[in-house]
């Protein structure tokens, strides 16, 4: 995974790890429309020492071979419709989260997660990148479909190395074509980048971007 890929993702799969490993954590990056799976990391335990050994691994393999790994967008994007709107505006974040009702476990969650640049996806919208996770979400259920549940650790590794393969032509493909995303995932997007547009004139206020946006994505409020 080196700097020439646009965005980063990262997810744990389940089904597929040898029962020896608590999860199969897989981090990918996103270019030219392909979602292509960088490293695969089989993990004993789930928690945030875990994921930073993972991380510094990946940046002392890239010092060895002079490649610069910039690890720090690897996210997995919760979705949201305050995310889909431009980062560092508050006013919005706080009038959505108060007057739609949408719900966070914490005080302290709320604030750890509502004003993150990593978690927002407004900029991916502008820039049109994936705003969600489901190109990951079908790489699981490819894996799913392709390994058996809880293989054995030998078997594993044979069908990770086939699955390699097959990823490392996807990879060369993706150096050589754009792939084409479906019209209506453009049209939503299309959606959102005009309703920026007229926020920036200010034709519509901040909660009515917020209440565009969702509707746009067809996010349902929570009611309680």
């Amino acid at each position: 995974m080196g700097s020439l890929i646009t965005q980063k993702h990262s997810d744990g799969t389940f089904d597929v790890r040898p029962l020896l490993f608590a999860q199969l954590y897989v981090i990918f990056g996103f270019n030219n429309g392909y979602m292509i799976p960088c490293a695969y990391c089989l993990t004993t335990k789930k928690n945030e020492i875990t994921y930073t050994k993972i991380l510094n691994h990946l940046i002392a393999l890239g010092q060895k071979f002079n490649v610069i790994m910039n690890l720090l967008g690897v996210a997995l994007y919760r979705f949201f419709t305050v995310a889909l709107c431009p980062e560092g505006d508050k006013t919005i974040h706080f009038r959505l989260f108060v007057t739609h009702t949408v719900i966070f476990e914490s005080v302290a969650l709320l604030s750890k997660f509502i004003w993150d640049n990593i978690w927002n996806v407004h900029d991916a919208i502008i820039n049109d990148l994936p705003r969600t996770n489901s190109h990951v979400e079908g790489y699981n259920s490819r894996l799913e479909s392709n390994f058996p549940k809880h293989p054995h650790i030998y078997h594993f590794i044979e069908l990770l190395r086939d699955e390699h393969l097959y990823q490392h032509h996807k990879a060369e493909e993706s150096d050589m074509q754009i792939r084409k995303r479906k019209k209506l995932y453009n049209n939503i997007d299309s959606k959102l980048k005009e309703f920026h547009k007229e926020h920036i004139k200010e034709t519509i206020t901040n909660a009515e971007l917020a209440i565009k946006c969702g509707r746009a994505v067809k996010t349902t409020p929570i009611k309680t």
